[in-house]
Formats: C-alpha cells, structure tokens, sequence
C-alpha cells in the first residue's frame, strides 16, 4: 500500500468553559466532510479541559477570544510550530446555539474560508 495523504483537517475550537461558544462552533462544523472537529475549555472545570493531546491532534485552533490564544501560545509553543492559530474575538456574551452566536461564528469562519486560511 502506498501513502495515502489526509483529505481532512483537525479543527479545535477553544472556550473558557466549553459550555456556549466551543461548542456551538463544534457543532456548526461536525458534519463537514473537510473536517474532523472538536471543542474544548480552558478553565479546569470545562466540559472538556483543554490539553496537550488535543493540541497535538489540532492542525488549526480557533480561539474565542485573544487571552485563550495567549494561554495557548504560553502551555504549548513547543508543539505549535506546524500549526495555525485563528482568534474568532467572540466576547462570553451568548448561549449555547444562539441564532446571533451561530451567526458571528459563521460570519468570522467564512472570512477565514475566504482568505484560504482554512
């Protein structure tokens, strides 16, 4: 059997508390055939506490808002060197599906679609 090259990426999605945003986002993206997803918290008591595997499975990391790319940048710069980190800068300010978080999470993924980051 020769290679065969990976067709999808790894999206993580990072929150605060994996509670609304992650989540949302997660969910918004799972049925897409190009990715393979999950979420995760940064907060010790998220639904899914963000670690060191979970970066290392990510090929790109979609932060909420700057201080999680920052927490990101200082836990694991070692092992972020092949891949790219995107902050979405969406403010804890909406519930879980909400029509006007899907639609900010659709509106910032699509800029990034648009300029081929993803």
């Amino acid at each position: 059997m020769g290679f065969v090259s990976k067709t999808t990426k790894n999206l993580l999605f990072v929150c605060t508390g994996n509670r609304d945003r992650s989540p949302t986002a997660a969910y918004l993206y799972k049925s897409n055939k190009r990715f393979d997803v999950k979420s995760a918290g940064t907060m010790q008591s998220a639904k899914v506490h963000l670690d060191e595997n979970l970066i290392k499975w990510a090929d790109i990391i979609l932060v909420m808002e700057s201080h999680h790319e920052t927490y990101i940048r200082e836990q694991w710069s070692e092992i972020l060197t092949d891949k790219k980190l995107f902050c979405l800068d969406i403010p804890d300010d909406y519930e879980c599906m909400s029509p006007q978080l899907i639609n900010l999470i659709r509106g910032r993924m699509e800029v990034l679609f648009h300029k081929g980051e993803i």
